[in-house]
Formats: C-alpha cells, structure tokens, sequence
C-alpha cells in the first residue's frame, strides 16, 4: 500500500483511490453522520414515549414537540434521499480528482 493512508476501521476497497480521492465521498460520508446525530432526538423521545405507555400512561403530546419531532424526521429524510444520488454521481466518475 504505496501511498494510501491507512485506515483501521476501512475495508481493502474504500482504501482505493477511487473513494479517498473522490470529495463526494466525504460528503457522502459526512451526510450519513449527520443523519445519525439527528436521528438521536426523535429516537429519545420515541422511547420515552414507548415507556409511558408500557406504565399505562398516554404520552403528553404538545403541538410544539410534535411541530418538532416532524421537522427532524423530514429533515433526516431529505439527507437520506441524497446520499444514493451522490453514490451514483460517484459511480458515474463525477467529482473525481485522480
């Protein structure tokens, strides 16, 4: 491995060049993280929620949660629908710099 930055936690393929050297692939990459982050909230409150219930208790659901919890979950998947689209654009050689 001449060159190539090593990775513990990447697979022989995402060591190529054709990842590392492709900056759609850190985005890609980086969006998938977002997501993760952003979908901490909701999980949050989805399971306090599932415990409420399990106790025989109705969840208090304010609009401004309920407002909220909508934002984030569209948000989550509007990113979500991008990152197969930026996974074709790097299958198609777009944003490579090799």
């Amino acid at each position: 491995m001449h060159g190539q930055s090593e990775c513990p936690f990447c697979s022989k393929a995402i060591r190529s060049p054709f990842y590392l050297g492709n900056p759609l692939f850190y985005v890609k990459v980086g969006m998938f993280l977002l997501v993760a982050l952003i979908s901490v909230y909701p999980t949050r409150r989805f399971l306090a929620w599932r415990k409420m219930l399990t106790q025989g208790d109705p969840p208090a659901l304010d609009p401004h949660t309920v407002t909220r919890l909508r934002i984030v979950i569209r948000l989550e998947l509007g990113l979500l629908l991008v990152i197969p689209l930026l996974a074709v654009l790097m299958a198609r050689g777009i944003g490579r710099t090799l």
